[in-house]
């Protein structure tokens, strides 16, 4: 019998004392994500509405994920 498992969705939170804009210009800033994320090989395109970026991870390497940017949001504040 063939199973299929339900993917969950992921959602994590911080609070960071910086300013919006700050933050904002790390988290659309695919190229360097690598540099602060340890599980992360590279991330390759541009963080916008609609978008598909490939992120490469440590856990898989020579494999590449497509992700869709379904929400691009900045927090006001």
């Amino acid at each position: 019998m063939l199973r299929f498992r339900v993917m969950r969705p992921y959602e994590s939170g911080a609070t960071i004392d910086a300013s919006p804009d700050a933050i904002w210009a790390i988290l659309t800033d695919a190229p360097a994500y690598a540099a602060w994320d340890s599980g992360l090989e590279r991330v390759e395109g541009t963080i916008a509405p609609g978008a598909t970026i490939k992120v490469r991870s440590e856990a898989s390497p020579g494999r590449a994920f497509a992700v869709k940017v379904t929400q691009y949001r900045r927090a006001s504040g």
